[in-house]
């Protein structure tokens, strides 16, 4: 991040490409192996990457940032004054311009803040400020770009840029910039735009479907129907027929009574469905569109893997050179025991190495009174010491004597009392006695023994990290074989196998649960599920109530409001659950979500509707009910997201309540948002549109119509409103593709075959070969269930017989597949091309779900496998051959905690001799000392000063192995986890010419106070 007192040098200058650029100045190739433009054939040979990046330290190790030279000897970021930084806030609020604002913020500045039942502290001198606290929430929190004209591209500025910058526009943001944000929101978006497009196909395919359920060769008496239910199966036209064996408890469900009667002579009559008639070509339409989906759908997942690939290929990151060894011994936290073992298994060398201890206790507490020295810093006037505990009780009394003696309404006072009293506020004096509390409690946690929880390897070519992974495990395919005849000897480590896995984007790693047990997380996993299942019980009862008593759009409203509120409950479940990575929670969040909105929407309306229902029109009928649940999805779930209510709250209502700015700033840091949250929404939008295509053949265009809404309402929230969280790798949209989506095809075709296999939804059938005849056609007097009497006329001449169509009253043994044979034994309601019909789908269904069971199978034979020899699947990304080390941007494996209330993460190791470039994230206001976590104990003899200089003994270190050195004490058993640096001695090497040249520019650098120029 550059600041105002350095010279503006644009990011165009780095020679590393961006996002979609080259080093030539057409771009148009690159954009089509990343997939920006249409997916073409390529040429014969694609350029190297090579040709597209320069390498690193070819020259010499000083690094070029920004278009400023700067030794590795250069002196860590200054400390600014909590007056500079609200200077900086204060700058950003007077020069953005009108137009680079947002409404709400314009709303703000130019009304809302001179109004004191919005701003009550508006007319204190010393009060915080509103347009710094906006400023602050549009260049901190808000995704902000730089456009490079030259190049065609977008890049995410840092948070707080001074250079040029702008706020992303939701309506001409390029899909490429999704990359920016990782792999699993660009594959987000991807699928929603792609599936959107096919839902669109399908409506077209099944527009004759629909044109025929309108028409009056199927149905009469629709027109009081919405357009959308019009072209649907469902059926108006009945008619009366004599039942010889039917009685009263088969019509129980009817509660108006009206389609069931009995004469004076005791003859039953009910009413019979008379639809239908073009049975074979709407079958084929159905089926044509399930074929259409099969391959679109394996055709969309072969393109999103080859991106994928291509992503992986052209960008390389920590995980493509490490491997994580999830059981260490418990005691083996030695980095050179594992970084001399690893050794061959490198082309090159190991170059670093992080010993992650399960000190998860002690880390909580310790983020814990972190946030609580956090808030109250913010609380307290000025930079007060809160280590000196009578400066801090000083402090505090003067803060209250102000805020009591200042002028406040008695609404306002109140109305700050109860924020206060729900905890959006905080509370001075309970913040102090929280912190003391922590205090000792970490004083405690310290004295305890910490094992090993993992080690992350790190190599320093990608060929280091695959031949490591396939010594020491085995391939999934052959992984039963070997079991059986294991000729492959696996290297150990202290006598033990190692179970080894290539290591996860280092953003991704949960360094609290990295020492949860297996089997605690397996038995929190199932109380989840099992409450996830109540909670669904509990769903379904509200919304069968609600449509029973007020009909089915209340319903529907409330089935999105349980579809926008469950996601918090699963959420506060998942508290409970400790999962090694960021994707692995989001990937149970996003089952859990799944499983929930697929029952609520979808099954629970087919379970608690009639069967008979299926094909009515009454508003709590099926179909209608879909209606309104599809509408509410359509307007009620991305209206309520775009509102933001809580974020919307808290800067409305609470922060201009706030007593500081700090205070005030912390309720601009963005709504947080969960990406299994996002593939739930579209995995449910999938499920209902299968589930119903074949009696609802208009769901295609609500599908399309609430992908479109959903695609730009995300779009618009992740620049907007979205706080940025870690980057989810491709794991997630992998196993929502091969698991649930599959599945959701599979539902596709065996909902259709039932589907036809019921029709006509009446419960009758007629008795094959009867020749009995009706005589009487006319019934007078005739008694219906609700009580009323009437003349019915009967149009058929034969006698019906009741036979329950419904799946579970089938008289088969097993009713699937859904096949002519479900049929009682001497009765029949299937036509002979609706029997055609069931027979092609009924075992097209079959098959189709053997093949993903077969999948599943093998996929769980597989996994349980894993769980006792390690495997390795070779990655299809060949190797880019560039060495970590001559990568400026790698992240490296440095354990840190990332907490919501702050803008910085807490680091939870000793940082001293590691290239602090590898962190990932650096504070322009303070050094990295102030966001470490191993200061805040007390005992802990840790080294409180940055390594500036490398000896020619520490390069003999790094190649013998004759000197070691560890953050903490010899002999003395760490709290905390170690990460070790090796880098290779050319760099070493050139770090030391590089930090002579330091020397050398030393003295003008601290009287200038300035950043390093490029030499001449």
């Amino acid at each position: 991040m550059s600041h105002r007192n350095e010279s503006k040098v644009s990011f165009a200058s780095e020679s590393t490409p961006l996002v979609g650029q080259t080093n030539g100045t057409d771009d148009t190739e690159e954009k089509k192996r990343w997939g920006f433009l249409p997916w073409t054939k390529r040429e014969k040979k694609a350029p190297s990457r090579q040709s597209r990046r320069r390498r690193r330290f070819t020259q010499s190790d000083s690094i070029i940032k920004n278009g400023r030279f700067r030794p590795v000897s250069e002196p860590a970021p200054r400390d600014l004054s909590q007056s500079q930084i609200q200077d900086l806030m204060e700058s950003f609020a007077h020069e953005d311009s009108d137009e680079e604002k947002t409404w709400a913020r314009l709303s703000v500045e130019k009304w809302l803040q001179k109004q004191s039942w919005y701003f009550p502290r508006k007319d204190v001198e010393k009060a915080p400020s509103l347009s710094e606290a906006w400023a602050f929430f549009e260049h901190m929190t808000l995704p902000r770009y730089q456009w490079f004209a030259a190049d065609h591209v977008y890049r995410i500025a840092d948070p707080g840029e001074t250079d040029k910058t702008a706020l992303f526009q939701p309506r001409t943001m390029p899909d490429y910039c999704f990359l920016q944000w990782g792999l699993g929101v660009d594959q987000y978006f991807g699928m929603l735009k792609y599936l959107s497009l096919m839902f669109l196909v399908c409506a077209i395919l099944n527009i004759p479907n629909m044109m025929y359920y309108a028409s009056p060769t199927y149905s009469t008496g629709k027109e009081h129907l919405p357009w959308s239910l019009r072209a649907s199966a469902i059926c108006t036209r009945t008619k009366w027929v004599v039942c010889a064996d039917c009685t009263a408890d088969h019509w129980s469900w009817a509660e108006e009574g009206s389609t069931f009667a009995t004469a004076p002579d005791g003859t039953v009559l009910v009413q019979r469905n008379d639809c239908g008639g073009r049975m074979i070509m709407d079958g084929i339409l159905d089926y044509a569109t399930f074929v259409f989906v099969a391959v679109f759908m394996t055709l969309l997942a072969v393109y999103m893997h080859a991106r994928e690939i291509c992503f992986d290929e052209d960008r390389l990151t920590a995980d493509d050179y490490t491997i994580e060894v999830l059981n260490p011994p418990p005691d083996a936290n030695d980095p050179v025991e594992w970084r001399d073992f690893f050794t061959e298994f490198a082309l090159k060398q190991v170059t670093m190495v992080t010993v992650a201890l399960d000190n998860d206790e002690l880390l909580r507490a310790l983020v814990e009174r972190r946030e609580k020295m956090d808030e109250l810093q913010k609380l307290l006037p000025g930079e007060v010491n809160l280590e000196d505990e009578a400066c801090v009780q000083e402090s505090l009394a003067t803060m209250m004597a102000e805020r009591e003696s200042a002028t406040r309404s008695g609404s306002s006072k109140l109305f700050e009392k109860f924020l206060r009293g729900a905890g959006l506020l905080i509370d001075p004096e309970a913040a102090v006695q929280k912190v003391t509390d922590l205090t000792e409690k970490v004083k405690r946690l310290q004295l305890k023994h910490y094992n090993v929880a993992s080690i992350f390897v790190t190599f320093e070519t990608e060929e280091g990290q695959r031949q490591a992974l396939a010594a020491l495990s085995h391939e999934p395919s052959r992984l039963v074989e070997a079991m059986k005849f294991p000729n492959k000897t696996i290297p150990t480590f202290r006598g033990d196998t190692l179970r080894v896995d290539r290591a996860v984007d280092p953003s991704s790693v949960k360094w609290l649960d990295l020492g949860m047990r297996k089997g605690g997380t397996a038995l929190v996993m199932t109380a989840n599920l099992i409450v996830t299942i109540i909670v669904i019980l509990y769903a379904a009862w509200c919304e069968n109530s609600a449509r029973k008593k007020h009909g089915p759009y209340a319903a529907g409203i409330l089935v999105s409001i349980f579809n926008t509120a469950v996601p918090i409950v699963v959420e506060s479940l998942m508290y409970f659950e400790r999962h090694r990575t960021e994707g692995s929670w989001q990937i149970s969040y996003f089952c859990k979500l799944t499983l929930f909105r697929w029952v609520n929407t979808s099954v629970i309306m087919k379970v608690f509707t009639p069967l008979v229902s299926n094909l009515s029109d009454s508003a709590d009928d099926v179909l209608p009910g879909m209606q309104a649940v599809l509408v509410s999805e359509l307007l009620v779930t991305p209206f309520t997201s775009y509102l933001d209510i809580g974020g919307n709250f808290a800067r409305h209502v609470i922060a201009p309540r706030a007593l500081t700015q700090s205070e005030m700033n912390r309720n601009f840091l963005g709504t947080p948002y969960r990406l299994g949250e996002r593939f739930t929404a579209l995995a449910n939008i999938l499920f209902v549109c299968f589930f119903y295509s074949a009696l609802y053949p208009a769901v295609f265009l609500f599908g399309f119509a609430i992908l479109v809404v959903q695609y730009y309402t995300d779009k618009y929230l992740l620049v907007r409103v979205w706080r940025q969280s870690a980057a989810i790798g491709p794991r997630l949209a992998r196993i929502s593709r091969r698991y649930f989506f599959n599945l959701a095809m599979v539902v596709f075709i065996v909902s259709s075959a039932y589907s036809w296999a019921q029709f006509p939804y009446d419960n009758v059938c007629d008795k094959v070969g009867d020749t009995e005849r009706v005589l009487q056609k006319t019934f007078e007097n005739v008694s219906f269930l609700n009580g009323t009497v009437d003349t019915i006329t009967i149009d058929q001449d034969t006698p019906v017989y009741f036979c329950s169509q419904d799946i579970q009253d089938f008289d088969a043994a097993f009713p699937f597949p859904p096949t002519p044979g479900i049929q009682p034994e001497g009765l029949k309601w299937m036509t002979e091309a609706q029997e055609r019909i069931c027979t092609v789908f009924g075992w097209t269904s079959l098959a189709v779900s053997v093949a993903y069971v077969i999948y599943f199978l093998k996929e769980i034979r597989l996994f349980v496998s894993s769980l006792m020899r390690p495997t390795y699947k070779p990655t299809l990304a060949k190797s880019q051959r560039i060495d970590f080390s001559s990568n400026e941007r790698m992240v490296a494996y440095i354990p840190q905690i990332k907490v919501e209330s702050l803008m910085y993460p807490l680091l939870a190791c000793d940082v001293d001799g590691i290239d602090q470039d590898m962190i990932g994230w650096s504070d322009p206001r303070h050094s990295y000392d102030r966001h470490n976590l191993i200061f805040d104990v007390p005992r802990i003899n840790q080294r409180r000063r940055m390594t500036i200089s490398i000896t020619p003994d520490q390069i003999e270190d790094n190649n013998g192995g004759k000197k070691s050195s560890s953050a903490n004490n010899a002999g003395e058993r760490p709290i905390f986890s170690i990460v070790k640096h090796y880098p290779p001695e050319w760099q070493l090497r050139m770090k030391i010419e590089s930090d002579m040249i330091g020397t050398a520019y030393s003295e003008s650098f601290e009287s200038s106070n300035q950043s390093w120029q490029p030499l001449c």
